[in-house]
């Protein structure tokens, strides 16, 4: 599938960015590759590392002060790094944005934009015959996914139809207000689209880049433990943006 595609134009590097000795035991997960991230895994028995942010994001990378210390810890403790960005926002069952719609209960419908090529931004309806107020998709966010980062409420419109998109894309939120979509959810906030979302009439829920992007690896995770058994845990590092 082209969602599967890990050659796709990305500035990751996509797969395998650090070799371990060959055999993978236990999978820690992550959204961002970081020292902490490693030493706890390290801790933990794991000797594989699945994160959405790696290390290596197309250009050449010095191995010299934070990058050397954690390629050290990675090669001392036999950890092989893993990492996916946007084939793990664009799986269609696997993916950032396929958790998302399933968080908040939407039924997904078609993806649309263009980024690099890629319709990346997702779509759903809400689920049954009952149309949400904004802050009943806030509360529903809340419950499932976390603490929002950030929301504008764009008047009184009742939300049938939500358009999102995980971590920073916030570009897809005029596309989404001119295709008549009721409320947009990405992950980062900035002032200036606060305004614009009011006087594009679309309500905004800017739900934290790091809240929506732990679907991806959990749910990948899930389905290589389903086909060959290997154990995973979590680690739960929150930026809080």
């Amino acid at each position: 599938e082209k969602t599967l595609d890990m050659k796709m134009p990305d500035t990751a590097i996509n797969g395998i960015q650090v070799a371990n000795s060959g055999y993978i035991s236990k999978i820690g997960l992550g959204v961002d590759f970081s020292l902490e991230l490693v030493e706890a895994a390290a801790l933990q028995g794991c000797n594989a590392l699945l994160v959405h942010h790696g290390l290596f994001w197309g250009q050449p990378l010095p191995l010299r002060g934070a990058s050397y210390r954690k390629i050290k810890q990675l090669i001392e403790n036999d950890i092989a790094l893993i990492a996916l960005h946007l084939p793990l926002d664009l799986h269609a069952e696997l993916g950032n944005n396929a958790g998302l719609l399933q968080a908040l209960s939407l039924s997904a419908t078609e993806n649309f934009g263009d980024y690099k090529g890629y319709k990346l931004i997702f779509s759903g309806t809400v689920v049954g015959d009952k149309a949400l107020s904004f802050e009943e998709l806030v509360q529903r966010y809340t419950k499932f996914v976390g603490k929002p980062l950030a929301t504008v409420q764009a008047g009184k419109r009742l939300i049938t139809r939500v358009a999102l998109c995980s971590g920073g894309a916030l570009f897809g939120l005029e596309e989404a207000a001119a295709k008549g979509f009721d409320a947009y959810v990405t992950g980062d906030a900035n002032h200036i689209y606060y305004h614009k979302a009011k006087e594009l009439g679309i309500h905004l829920l800017c739900g934290g880049h790091y809240l929506t992007e732990t679907f991806g690896v959990k749910r990948l995770a899930n389905r290589i433990q389903e086909e060959f058994s290997i154990p995973f845990v979590f680690i739960d590092l929150p930026t809080g943006l």
